[in-house]
Formats: structure tokens, C-alpha cells, sequence
């Protein structure tokens, strides 16, 4: 079914959430686009001071107001797109509200923490005529190669499929690795940790329902602490390893984490190996690199005292190692072409193959996940959105 394209441009950009988000790396893609206006920074009413001094500081980086009522800032008609970033915890509350604007969103990873919340926000959008996007490495040079390969046939057909995404990033300092006893509590928001499994492993968990049509009938994973002492003390992972069965008898498996800046070169590993029944290929974001020298020893890593591992642009403190790579990854601003594309498909009036039921079905995924790793067994998924099951603490 197409949709309406939301108006003539230039398409009114409003953002929820604040710096030390994602913000940080959305916002600069949609000012480049010149079909685009960025419109304001605004957040649920009632947020705590800390929240609201971070959204300000993002309305004086952007230049735009800051307007303290989403609901009274998706009632102005300049609005046509919402980008959304706030706190994991908030998010199905303030996705559901953006629904029922029906505006166009692009969506941050993941949607939310629980799995009532995912049943409601599937429910809101249900019945939505907007476009909607959610962030992924859809357009990276080498996912873009994994998929023109598998779909052209040259493999035959796909039984295999590895995802394995690692952030370099942090500084290793845990002296005990260790596999957890995962406890799946829903809180992801912290100023010096996050659940990479759902952080990181979102991309892996999305490259493969972009490689394979087929659903996901079963999920198995483990969580681990092997990094970082921070993630210790607050009872979330460093890393996670994840198996998934499709209904076509297709395996496929993810690797997720954060791994500390000195671990790697340039941003982490990143890579898709597809197995197939006349052949097999691997596709790495580093395969054919430049390495750079600049100096002949690492340079000691220091961190920001208020983010730790990095995280975000406005505090990440620099390189820490020495050699670089340079490679097609690092030279192609693929995450422009993400947010291009998007507008794309609003000018055009259709729905994005990256909406909100492609976010979903990796968020259910990354539940079960979380399940499965707390009971150590596998877990359904087929018809998991289905199952009215009271929510429960790891779910």
C-alpha cells in the first residue's frame, strides 16, 4: 500500500531526545539533506532536570528551539518527520504518541525494553499511512554486497548465515570473564554501560532478516561479562552469541559486543559470512583497507569522565591506537544514505522495507534473546506477538 507523502518540501524535522543519544549522529544527516528543515529538539513533559539539560544543549548545537510539550510539538503542522531517541525505557510511550500524530519517524534501535511495550507499539502502528525507518547498516558497503549476492542466486540457495558486529570502544578493564547468570532486567539506560546485545547485536539480528524472507522460529543465546568491570555493576552484558532457526530450516548465528578501543584498528569487526548450497562468501567492512602509520606506538586511550566507553561524538576522546585503516566503510558516508533514502521514500509516497514491522521483528528477537539466555534454553518466536502472556521481567 503506498502513503501520502506528509508534505511539500522542505520536510519539518523534529527530534526527541537530546545529546549523548544517537541525536548526535542522526542530526547532522538531516541537516545535509536539503530537503529538509530541522524544526525543534522537544521531550515528554515531566522529564527529569539532567534529560532536559541535554535536550537544550542539543537545541543550541542544532540552532533550533527547544519545545518542552511533544504532544504541543507534533500539533505544528511544519512537523512532517520525527526522529526518535530517547531513553530506551520511554520509548514505546513516546513511539505510541508519534503514532497516533501519524507523522513520519525514524526510529533509533532498539524500539523498547519490554515486551508489552512491543505488543503496544505494534498495535499502534498498525493501521499507520506514514513512512518510518529504523537505523541500521542497511547501507553499508559490505551488508549491500552480502545481499546482492545472496539474492542473485550465485550461492544457490542459503543454509548458513553469520553476523559478528564489535565496538572497539571503552577501555578493558574486567580482570574476570565470564558467561552470566542473565537476569533480563528491562533497563538499558546508563550513562557508562549499555546492553550491547540489543545495542550492537541489533544490526546483526537485522542483516539477517534482510539476507533470508524466511521468520524466525526459534532463538538461543548466551549473554557474558568479558569486557568491561562497568557492565558488571550494573547487571547487563558486554557480549552476547545468539542462534537463530528460520521456519525455511535456514541457521543463522550473531556475535554482539563492545570489546575496548585498543582491540581493533578502526571501529570493530564487522562481517557476514553466507553459506549456500553451491558455495560460500564472506563479506568484511575491513577486507580491503589502506593502513595508515601515523605514529609507532599506540597512543594511551582516555576517557571522558561522563561517558566512559565513548559512546557518543560530543564525548568520545579520540583514537587510541596506531595503525588506522581506511576502507571503503570509512570513506562513504553510508549513514547519509540511510537518512536519503528515508526522505526518499516519504517524496515518494511508500512504505520503507526498514519500517517499524522490520524494527519489531528484530526487537522481539532480541527479547526472546534475553529469555532464552536467562533459562539457558531455546525460545519460540513464531507468533511470538501473538502470545498475550503476562510480561515478565526478563521478556
Amino acid at each position: 500500500m503506498s502513503v501520502p507523502s506528509a508534505r511539500r518540501e522542505p520536510y519539518g524535522v523534529l527530534f526527541v531526545g537530546g545529546m549523548r543519544t544517537h541525536l548526535e549522529l542522526y542530526a547532522p544527516r538531516f541537516a545535509a539533506d536539503p530537503r529538509v528543515r530541522l524544526v525543534g529538539v522537544t521531550d515528554e513533559r515531566g522529564i527529569d532536570d539532567g534529560t532536559r539539560r541535554l535536550n537544550e544543549e542539543a537545541a543550541r548545537w542544532l540552532d533550533i528551539p527547544y519545545l518542552p510539550d511533544l504532544d504541543a510539538a507534533l500539533a505544528d503542522p511544519a512537523v512532517s518527520i520525527v526522529c526518535v531517541t530517547p531513553a530506551v525505557e520511554r520509548r514505546a510511550r513516546v513511539l505510541t504518541t508519534c503514532a497516533a500524530a501519524d507523522k513520519h519517524l525514524y526510529l533509533d534501535k532498539p524500539l523498547v525494553a519490554r515486551r508489552s511495550e512491543l505488543e503496544h507499539v505494534h498495535a499502534a502502528f498498525r493501521d499507520s499511512t506514514s513512512t518510518h525507518r529504523a537505523y541500521s547498516f542497511a547501507k553499508t558497503p559490505w551488508l549491500r554486497h552480502a545481499i546482492e549476492v545472496g539474492d542473485s542466486g550465485t550461492l544457490g540457495t542459503l543454509t548458513g548465515i553469520h553476523a559478528e558486529v564489535l565496538y572497539a570502544k571503552g577501555q578493558q578493564d574486567l580482570d574476570t570473564p565470564s558467561v552470566r547468570k542473565e537476569t533480563g532486567h528491562p533497563t538499558y539506560t546508563f550513562f557508562d554501560a549499555k546492553r550491547e546485545l540489543a545495542e550492537i547485536g541489533f544490526y546483526g539480528i537485522s542483516a539477517i532478516l534482510l539476507l533470508s524472507p524466511s521468520r524466525v522460529r526459534s532463538v538461543f543465546a548466551l549473554t557474558c561479562n568479558y569486557f568491561f568491570e562497568g557492565h558488571v555493576r550494573r547487571d547487563i552484558e558486554d557480549f552476547g552469541t545468539l542462534m537463530l532457526r528460520m521456519q525455511d530450516g535456514l541457521v543463522a548465528s550473531v556475535t554482539a559486543g563492545r570489546y575496548g578501543r585498543s582491540s581493533h584498528a578502526q571501529g570493530g569487526a564487522q562481517r557476514i559470512r553466507l553459506v549456500g548450497t553451491r558455495g560460500s562468501a564472506s563479506f568484511d567492512a575491513w577486507e580491503r583497507r589502506l593502513e595508515v602509520n601515523g605514529r609507532e606506538e599506540a597512543v594511551p586511550a582516555t576517557t571522558h569522565p561522563e561517558d566512559p566507553l565513548s559512546m557518543w561524538p560530543s564525548t568520545s576522546t579520540g583514537p587510541p591506537t596506531a595503525p588506522r585503516w581506511v576502507s571503503e566503510t570509512t570513506t562513504v558516508d553510508w549513514e547519509q544514505q540511510d537518512v536519503s533514502e528515508f526522505i526518499d521514500a516519504i517524496a515518494q509516497g511508500r512504505k520503507d522495507r526498514l519500517g517499524i514491522d522490520h524494527a519489531v521483528r528484530v526487537n522481539e528477537i532480541i527479547l526472546a534473546a534475553y529469555q532464552s539466555a536467562a533459562i539457558r534454553q531455546p525460545v519460540d518466536v513464531s507468533g511470538y506477538l501473538d502470545d498475550r502472556a503476562e510480561d515478565t521481567p526478563c521478556t
